[in-house]
């Protein structure tokens, strides 16, 4: 095979620390005896020798020679999902059919062949599986049985090593990730439920391997979920009770939960009736690889519903005017059409993501109001990949729509996440690209100087120079990798608007298979041309009783380079040319672009109407568009053409699709001068260059056709997407913040006490109250304080006590020690975070399978949790906030009772597993009395939850050892705005910990401006980095017991263990040069207020409230 020509067959091996296994994983696809065929090796951040074995690999396969398989090699971040490597892996996969062999497992030799045989002569046939051999632990055959699609959803037969078409794994959306450990099956029954059959080869294909480490193994234990997760995914294949169970049992139902069934068996239940099959597709044969419409129809059933994202609806800009008019014709034509808008305005008096329902000519408009960000929020790069409460909008308008399609024709406030949503529900997304946001945070491709850029760099440091926030390049560079793996997977196809779009997203990491272009065609062309472009009679240029009359018609932004323009027009001789600019813009532009025309060849004309669009065409000769950035298809050339005008444009962008360079118009280099004004000379140089232009110009194909050619598009997508339920109401959609929505919530925890733990139920909880969330709150012990006539905490303290005015669908428990009794009503989320390595062995039953939900504070705790034996899937990071109204730069300094001039702070309990011990070990082994440091140590919890194991007398010896650096021990208790004094006080915190959860001293040090130094290793590691602080390194230390206290973990604990020599170097480094960390603190404090306000933590708490509360509201009246 050569390098050019496509395989037939490409085996994704997807590999998480299996290095050990690869190449004998590998060398059995080798040994297949097929040329045609690649070899994908996905390496999931394998902390082994994976990347090396597959490296070796590369080097001595690599791409393909004729008559030998070509390899492949992608890295990527830790996933620890099989689903998300198998999809990554097949998205990059050039074959017609595929098979996913696990990097532990084998191919027994030749076994390809049969199977690639039966799907080249049989176009009913979707997968080809055959038989089982064992090996490892346990060894033996296995035969599997013949395809019946109704046994299949019952249990499955048919092994991960089996080869299926690409158009299969594009038609069901790829592998589902909320079924780990059973994403096979749920994969078999997702493409039954799309029409597609299996068939059974005779003869071993799959070598298993038996060990003890295996995935599968580790999640028989999670069976019965994994088996109402694979019912729920394709509920239109089961009956009502098969479903009410799922929902049962994902609901922690104890007869649901009881109910003895098999391993790996969905349970059947007398009288219950699960709907037909669906009619099995025809898929292509060794010759086609597309799937047609089901046996008997003549083409897929035109879609009726039809849901549009957009932003603004009454905007003029082209990306909002279009889709507008194609919705308002859509409706026009029979189908039912519904628009997300976000809203280009603020609606005051109205709550965050307020959402408000109206119609235009029958298309329904949900219009979403007072996001973070009016319009592009380039600065918070996280944010564009994933806005929970966004989300959870957007999620509740399709399930009330419910769409058969969803055409997206803009993403700004969306997400990127929301494309991911559609793709889990099952619903087809098309994509037009009216702009670049999926590959430039600013939306345009250049810079802040009009500078092109070519997009973002995988490191994402150009984009972070570029939008002003330096701190976050890892951001934007996820920012990038999430846009492409979600397009990847989520979008069914992506409509470029002009070549070069197609281009510059192919050159940014998108898949060209998957990018078509269809040129734009605005719903007034077909009018403009019966009234003006075909009664326009061609005749040469005006002569010396009438300059030439060029127009320029669009918004006056720098990028659409009137400047050029106008600037270019000073060099004609007077009177031949003039210009008559049309549109408003920034008045800082206007001015100055009048300042460049000294000789009055522009009349400024200001804002117009679109109704005066044919009139201001029709007094023109010619039409400019002297674009500087990469314009992907301005309407306008369209337009001018239609009105029979040549078009003077840039050689940039999308404007060369439209415009035949000499035929009908010019085409100039972008923002030259010269060769503008010389193209304008042109023109009055050669008096028949007009006519014969004008001449040249066609009718346009006009709107109907364009509205045709999209109609196909969609009819297309559905053929090739999904299959999803139609639903049996179709209910009109309430704003979300609807009574009907709102959760009902008990909340169990301290409140008014000083600690940690109280202080998040506090913020968290009063920040629900005022998002009017029904919120009652159970207490856990007696307050050493009251509301102090604070109106926040006096509205919270109204709760105590009280259950929600309305049904409980949520229980929130939050408290040491945890209390493992389950709440009487309500999904059941615990709060629990572990500082020590391996989690207590008395709580992985509880966790694994009776708690519906655990949230913790930062990645450390999870994979402590998941590495205890958690299910991965019931984890949630929810890291702790901070208030930027207390905790901000502008706080005035407290005044410390010393004269030294460089301030050391530590801020927490000084118990050991808080790095209290090592601090002063290293301060006192660096400074002296004679240096101009101070360690100022804020003792927290001495009178309370760490009452006795503080290590105050340790601190008071330290100070008055002989000689010794001065150490000020603060050890009364200070409310938080005496807190933020004190950080602003200080110059620098230290925090070299053993052991935390998460560090909220960290986070509001950084929220202060204040840089930190921290242990580079655990849970700070979430938000600190080199460009906010200062890591020390450490190494993991192992306790010589299984047990914490009284508790006995999994394994054994361990603690970090900092590098005290490096802790004493970087303090001594930093009291001699103050500047860098001041720079770096400058840094800490935006990143904080971008990414930790108890704002944005209450986003992700209410998204998940609203998850669960609506899974609990399902099962009432079921």
């Amino acid at each position: 095979m050569s390098a050019s020509h496509p395989p037939r067959v490409s085996v994704v091996i997807p590999c998480k620390d299996y290095g050990r296994f690869l190449v004998e994983a590998v060398q059995s696809v080798l040994n297949q005896g097929m040329s045609e065929l690649e070899v994908i090796v996905v390496d999931d951040g394998s902390a082994d020798e994976t990347a090396v074995r597959a490296r070796d690999l590369q080097r001595s396969l690599g791409e393909a020679r004729d008559g030998a398989p070509s390899f492949r090699l992608i890295s990527q971040e830790c996933s620890g999902q099989p689903a998300k490597s198998r999809n990554r892996g097949i998205a990059a996969a050039r074959g017609r059919y595929v098979l996913c062999l696990d990097a532990d497992d084998r191919l027994e030799p030749d076994s390809l062949a049969p199977l690639v045989a039966c799907l080249d002569e049989d176009p009913e046939v979707g997968i080809a599986y055959g038989d089982q051999r064992n090996f490892g632990e346990r060894d033996g055959f296995e035969a599997h049985p013949e395809y019946d699609g109704r046994r299949l959803t019952l249990f499955n037969f048919i092994p991960p090593a089996s080869l299926f078409r690409r158009t299969l794994w594009e038609a069901v959306g790829g592998f589902r990730t909320n079924v780990v450990g059973y994403e096979d099956w749920d994969f078999w029954v997702a493409a039954l439920a799309a029409g597609f059959r299996g068939k059974h080869i005779p003869g071993v294909v799959w070598n298993y391997r038996h060990h003890g480490d295996g995935l599968y193994a580790r999640q028989v234990s999670r069976d019965r979920e994994l088996k109402a997760r694979v019912v729920l995914n394709n509920a239109s294949l089961y009956g009502p009770l098969q479903i009410r169970w799922a929902e049962a049992v994902m609901e922690g139902e104890a007869w649901a939960v009881e109910l003895a069934s098999p391993l790996g068996v969905v349970p059947q239940f007398r009288g219950d009736d699960p709907p037909p099959l669906p009619e099995p597709l025809i898929v292509g044969g060794a010759l086609a690889g597309s799937v047609s419409a089901p046996a008997g129809n003549a083409r897929p059933v035109p879609p009726r519903r039809i849901l549009f994202t957009m932003y603004g609806w009454e905007e003029e800009g082209g990306g909002t005017i279009l889709p507008r008019g194609i919705a308002k014709a859509l409706q026009r034509r029979g189908y039912s059409l519904g628009v997300i808008v976000t809203s280009a305005k603020p609606m005051e008096g109205s709550p965050p993501y307020h959402v408000t329902e109206r119609e235009d000519e029958g298309v329904r408009i949900f219009e979403v109001h007072n996001r973070p960000a009016i319009f592009a929020d380039p600065t918070r790069p996280g944010l564009e990949c994933d806005d929970p409460r966004m989300r959870s909008v957007v999620q509740h308008l399709v399930r009330g729509f419910a769409p058969d399609i969803v055409h997206v024709h803009s993403m700004l406030s969306f997400s990127l996440a929301f494309l991911a949503d559609l793709r889990d529900q099952g619903i087809p997304v098309i994509y037009t690209s009216h702009n670049y946001w999926p590959v430039c945070p600013r939306m345009y491709l250049f810079q802040g100087d009009l500078t092109l850029c070519s997009g973002p760099a995988e490191s994402g440091v150009n984009c972070a120079v570029c939008t002003g926030a330096t701190s976050a390049a890892d951001d934007f560079s996820r920012r990038r990798e999430a846009s492409r793996e979600i397009f990847a997977s989520a979008v069914t196809e992506h409509i470029a608007v002009s070549h070069r779009v197609r281009e510059l997203f192919i050159q940014a990491g998108h898949d060209p298979a998957n990018i078509s272009v269809l040129q734009q065609q605005p719903e007034g062309v077909d009018a403009l041309w019966r009234e003006t472009g075909s009664r326009r009679v061609p005749a040469p240029a005006p002569a010396e009783n009438r300059p030439l009359r060029i127009a320029f018609i669009g918004s006056l932004l720098p990028q659409k380079g009137v400047h050029v323009l106008v600037k270019a027009l000073q060099a004609l001789p007077p009177g031949t040319v003039t210009a008559s600019i049309h549109g408003s813009g920034p008045e800082a532009y206007v001015d100055a672009l009048r300042e460049l025309d000294p000789t009055g060849s522009c009349r400024f004309l200001g804002r117009f109407e679109t109704g005066d669009l044919p009139r201001l065409l029709a007094e023109a000769d010619l039409l400019a568009v002297p674009s500087i950035w990469e314009d992907c298809a301005p309407l306008v050339v369209a337009e001018g053409l239609a009105a029979r005008l040549p078009i003077l444009g840039s050689r940039i962008g999308g404007i060369p699709d439209f415009v035949e360079d000499g035929v009908t118009g010019l085409l100039v280099p972008p923002g030259d001068v010269p060769a503008w004004t010389e193209a304008l000379h042109r023109f009055v140089r050669e008096p028949q260059l007009l006519p014969r232009m004008q001449g040249a110009i066609a009718p346009p194909r006009g709107f109907e056709a364009y509205l045709d050619a999209l109609v196909e598009r969609y009819e297309a997508a559905l053929a090739k997407g999904a299959a999803h339920p139609e639903p049996t109401v179709r209910a009109p959609i309430a704003p979300v913040d609807e009574e009907r929505t709102v959760p009902g919530v008990v909340w169990e925890g301290s409140q008014f006490v000083q600690h940690s733990l109280a202080i998040i139920n506090r913020e968290i909880c009063s920040r629900l109250l005022e998002r009017d969330v029904d919120l009652g709150v159970s207490l856990y012990e007696p307050h050493t304080f009251g509301p102090h006539g604070t109106p926040r905490w006096e509205k919270l303290s109204e709760r105590f006590g009280r259950r929600p005015d309305g049904p409980i669908d949520v229980h929130v428990r939050h408290q040491w020690p945890p209390r493992f009794d389950r709440p009487a009503e309500g999904a059941w989320v615990m709060i629990q975070p572990w500082e020590f390595g391996s989690i207590p062995k008395d709580w992985v039953r509880p966790f694994r399978d009776e708690v519906d939900e655990i949230w913790v504070p930062s990645n450390y705790v999870r994979d402590v949790y998941v590495a205890g034996g958690v299910p991965e899937g019931k984890i949630v990071v929810i890291p702790n906030g901070f208030d930027p109204e207390v905790f901000h730069p502008g706080v005035r300094p407290m005044d410390l009772r010393t004269s030294k001039t460089f301030r050391f702070l530590f801020v927490g309990g000084t118990i050991a597993r808080k790095g209290i011990h090592g601090l002063l070990s290293a301060y006192l082994e660096t400074f002296t009395q004679a240096d101009d440091v101070v360690l100022v140590i804020k003792d927290l919890g001495s009178r309370g939850c760490y009452r006795g194991a503080t290590a105050g007398d340790l601190i008071r010896d330290a100070a008055t050892l002989p000689g010794a650096p001065e150490i000020l021990h603060i050890d009364e208790e200070l409310d938080h705005e005496a807190l933020a004094s004190l950080y602003a006080a200080a110059d620098v915190l230290v925090h070299p910990y053993l052991g935390e959860g998460f560090g909220m001293p960290i986070l509001e040090a950084m929220a202060m401006g204040k840089p930190v130094v921290v242990t580079g290793m655990g849970a700070a590691l979430d938000f600190v980095d080199n460009s906010v602080g200062y890591l020390i390194p450490a190494e993991k230390q192992t306790f010589d017991t299984l047990k914490v206290g009284d508790l006995e973990c999994v394994g054994a604990p361990w603690l970090a263990s900092p590098d005290l020599k490096v802790l004493g170097r970087v303090m001594r480094d930093l009291a001699q040069r103050p500047a860098d960390a001041a720079r770096r603190g400058e840094r800490a404090a935006e990143r904080a207020r971008r990414d930790y306000t108890w704002d944005r933590v209450v986003d992700r708490v209410e998204e998940r409230l609203r998850v669960l509360s609506r899974r609990s509201q399902a099962l009432v009246g079921v």
